[in-house]
């Protein structure tokens, strides 16, 4: 069976599925426009390939990180944040002393 799955990629085999980016905070600006590429088109291309792959994913994002301020820095995209942040969750910890 993994034979099946050798020349495709993590978000084709998720199709269908949830895709969990932890500290998306950390993509480099390349990978955050490939990324926002899915999210706009809903399709992939696979490496070396011509042929457009329609998909239907989940994504659910993470970082420890204000993306406010990296944004203002340049080091993420405004684009791919307001696509991202559709249902924000923010989680405070305490620590202890």
């Amino acid at each position: 069976m993994m034979e099946r799955y050798k020349n495709i990629g993590a978000l084709e085999r998720a199709n269908g599925g949830t895709i969990y980016l932890d500290e998306v905070s950390e993509l480099s600006l390349e990978l955050q426009g490939k990324l926002l590429k899915v999210l706009v088109e809903n399709c992939i291309s696979r490496v070396g390939g011509n042929k457009r792959i329609n998909i239907d994913l989940r994504f659910i994002s993470a970082t420890s990180f204000n993306l406010r301020d990296k944004i203002n820095n340049r080091s993420f995209r405004e684009d791919l944040f307001h696509r991202l942040n559709v249902v924000p969750i923010q989680i405070h910890f305490k620590r202890k002393s």
